[in-house]
């Protein structure tokens, strides 16, 4: 009875002295039947099943001027425990990261500025996202000037990343960016909205060095929503120097529509990222880098549920990536969708076996994804899926499978969602 008491008066007391504080939760387990997601199936292989868990436990605090969020999570991989012995399994060292720490302040009626741990995310996503389905998602460290006025919305962020309290020097890892700056424009006409943006990145030559090598990518967006139709376009263009100094002129671009009738919406595109033409000879190195950097852009949403793609370098011997894709969307219910997608996948040059010096068809894969959603209720979902991938020669060479010796790859996934919320105040 003391417990309940203390608790109604704490309750009262938040409600008296903050406008509005906010808790929420999630929990996230995803069971995953593995045959090939990622890596061809050969014959050699066995399946792998799996469960992983997203837990997360955030404080939010609002009012007329100020915004502020902390998120601690922890994902693991269930039975992953790191602390054993031969009585029991005790957890881990450290499995708690802070996923959101920041505060915004807003001023001159149009302004605000936002400062510490936060997500990125503009546009399609092609360079800056959160990245949700990945367990641990992702988030910056960096200072956000945001303004909003009849229409227009400009963002504006700079970053500097240390790996320690540093007394001299600004060494830092070159596996991530020492900064990550951009400036984000965007315009809203009727059905039409237009945007732009401008972003800078920069990583050291070597992990003791201070030579910083930049990277620049200048992109635009047009959206098109109409009651029926939706269109999208968007071109990006990156230059500067990569990781290794070279010079970069590389390209992406994107382009859908999509139409809905009643409960069904098809939607059918294409997506281009530009690549190096390959050489026989690894000694022949290529004056500049034609390979387009998709930094922390959104892989999963696009190319493919099987996430061959999701590192483009890699996956297609740099010699580019083409997906042509259709998707269709059926509403069952208020609370059931499911949907259909296809994609074809295929380098933009034809890549070299160096083995027999053979040029190899640009062609790479085909794949099918499926899955349903459904909404049991306020922030309860249940979602699932089913994919397959059919792999050409190419894919083969590029993933160390000889002899056409591949068979049919396939995923299958399970994922709850619970979100409780708990608000006070206003």
């Amino acid at each position: 009875m003391k417990k309940l008491f203390l608790f109604l008066l704490s309750v009262f007391i938040m409600n008296a002295v903050f406008p509005q504080l906010s808790i929420n939760a999630e929990l996230r387990p995803r069971t995953e039947f593995r045959n090939g997601y990622k890596s061809l199936n050969t014959s050699s292989n066995t399946p792998a099943m799996l469960v992983s868990q997203r837990t997360r436990l955030a404080f939010g605090y609002s009012s007329d001027w100020l915004k502020s969020r902390i998120s601690f999570q922890d994902v693991r991989e269930w039975g992953d425990e790191s602390r054993i012995s031969s009585t029991g399994v005790f957890g881990d060292d450290a499995s708690v990261d802070m996923n959101e720490a920041w505060v915004e302040m807003s001023f001159f009626n149009h302004s605000a500025l936002k400062i510490g741990r936060q997500y990125f995310e503009y546009d399609d996503a092609r360079l800056l996202a959160k990245r949700n389905w990945n367990q641990n998602s992702l988030s910056y460290d960096g200072l956000l000037y945001k303004y909003s006025n009849q229409g227009w919305a400009v963002d504006a962020a700079v970053s500097l990343n240390n790996e320690e309290d540093n007394k001299f020097g600004q060494e830092y890892p070159s596996g991530k960016f020492k900064t990550l700056d951009f400036l984000h424009i965007q315009k809203s006409l009727g059905d039409f909205s237009f945007s732009g943006l401008v972003l800078l990145t920069g990583i050291t030559k070597n992990d003791t060095s201070e030579t910083l090598y930049t990277k620049g990518s200048f992109g635009m967006n047009i959206n098109y929503k109409a009651e029926s139709v939706l269109g999208f376009a968007s071109l990006y263009y990156q230059c500067g120097k990569n990781a290794r100094g070279m010079q970069v002129m590389a390209y992406n671009f994107n382009a859908s529509g999509g139409y809905t009738w009643e409960k069904l919406r098809l939607t059918a595109g294409f997506s281009i990222l530009s690549g190096n033409e390959p050489k026989l000879s690894d000694s022949v190195t290529p004056g500049v880098d034609r390979q387009f950097d998709l930094f922390y852009g959104a892989r999963h949403r696009y190319y493919g549920e099987m996430d061959f793609f999701s590192n483009v370098s890699g996956s297609t011997g740099s010699a580019g990536l083409i997906d042509v894709f259709t998707i269709i969307n059926f509403e069952i219910s208020e609370k059931i969708n499911a949907y259909l997608g296809y994609h074809y996948f295929a380098n933009q040059y034809r890549i070299i076996n160096k083995t027999t010096a053979e040029k190899l068809d640009v062609s790479l894969a085909s794949e099918f994804d499926t899955g349903i959603l459904v909404a049991f209720a306020k922030g309860v979902g249940l979602k699932g899926g089913v994919s397959a991938l059919l792999a050409n020669q190419t894919l083969e060479v590029l993933q160390g499978v000889e002899n056409k010796a591949s068979s049919i790859s396939s995923w299958f996934w399970l994922q709850l969602t619970v979100k409780p919320e708990f608000i006070f105040g206003k």
